[in-house]
């Protein structure tokens, strides 16, 4: 979409990124000022590159807590930490401790705590509140503990409640809070946590992978399964993505569902599995699905996705 001016956002983006760059080489005192804090030295220092046979990425990711913001947007992140986002066990019946099953393993639970824990993490990592890490380490510590001998976690009414197999979906929002916590602490117990975990799905049969909510976002799990493998090199991840993706929904041939949820979590996957696979025709399936999603739902202002008789009933 072009800028005001009439320049590509790309381009712009480019534009503004080497400008930023040249006035950091004009003032040394400027890049002294950046915040240097980070979790421990990594393959590639802040930055985690690709292992092969992954193909490469034209970007990399500062772990959270890298930038620190300032200005306007230090002040609107400063309202969500005291307003719904970083309050909101206060009031959900979902997010009491002492009774949520992804602590305490005999009780129940499902996706509300994992949503909800994943931005309060990320909230509190690029503020430096404190209420809300503590928070945050008390739910993640709480969390390890329920690990079980297989790798299993959380609730264990999970383990098999999809005909009789377990829900990987609730889990998939998790691993990306723990992988935050991480880069941004450094917590030696996540990477062993993980690992055993994603040992525990890769060996279950294939008919659990195409079930429920799961089958439709399988994206989630396969970017921490490459995450895992970034770090580790354990080859038999690379065994679980394809597992991952024979038993995901099909998006590589249309889009097989049109729940808003399914398809912001979901789309990408073809696009994840092409850094593997190699081949085109997955890198195309999702810039295909999107531009198709955003054509038909995407048109209205604020540039969210949402299907037109929801949204007349949402105006209503």
């Amino acid at each position: 979409m072009p800028s005001s001016e009439g320049m590509p956002r790309r381009d712009f983006l480019g534009v503004s990124l080497a400008a930023a760059a040249a006035v950091t080489a004009l003032d040394p005192a400027r890049a002294d000022a950046a915040p240097q804090s980070g979790p421990p030295a990594t393959r590639g220092g802040q930055y985690v590159p690709q292992r092969a046979p992954l193909r490469p990425v034209p970007f990399q990711k500062l772990p959270p807590g890298a930038i620190e913001p300032r200005g306007w947007l230090a002040q609107q992140l400063q309202l969500q930490v005291d307003g719904l986002c970083g309050r909101y066990d206060e009031i959900s019946d979902f997010l009491v401790y002492e009774n949520n099953g992804w602590v305490d393993a005999a009780k129940d639970a499902w996706e509300e705590l994992p949503y909800w824990l994943r931005g309060l993490g990320d909230l509190g990592y690029v503020t430096g509140d404190t209420g809300v890490l503590t928070r945050t380490e008390r739910w993640l510590s709480g969390i390890i503990q329920t690990q079980a001998a297989d790798g299993w976690f959380g609730p264990e009414r999970l383990r098999t409640s999809l005909e009789q197999g377990p829900d990987f979906w609730p889990g998939m929002p998790l691993l990306a809070a723990f992988r935050s916590w991480y880069e941004y602490s450094g917590d030696e117990r996540v990477v062993p946590f993980m690992t055993k975990y994603l040992q525990f799905q890769n060996a279950r049969p294939p008919e659990v992978f195409n079930r429920s909510w799961g089958a439709f976002r399988w994206g989630d799990n396969i970017d921490s399964a490459y995450w895992l493998y970034n770090r580790t090199g354990d080859a038999w991840l690379l065994d679980l993505v394809q597992k991952m993706h024979s038993g995901s929904a099909d998006y590589v041939n249309g889009i097989p569902t049109w729940h808003n949820v399914n398809l912001a979590q979901g789309f990408r996957e073809p696009l994840q599995y092409w850094l593997l696979s190699g081949d085109d025709a997955h890198r195309a399936a999702t810039y295909r699905n999107y531009a198709t999603v955003m054509g038909l739902y995407g048109q209205f202002p604020g540039g969210g996705v949402r299907r037109r008789r929801e949204l007349a009933a949402w105006v209503r």
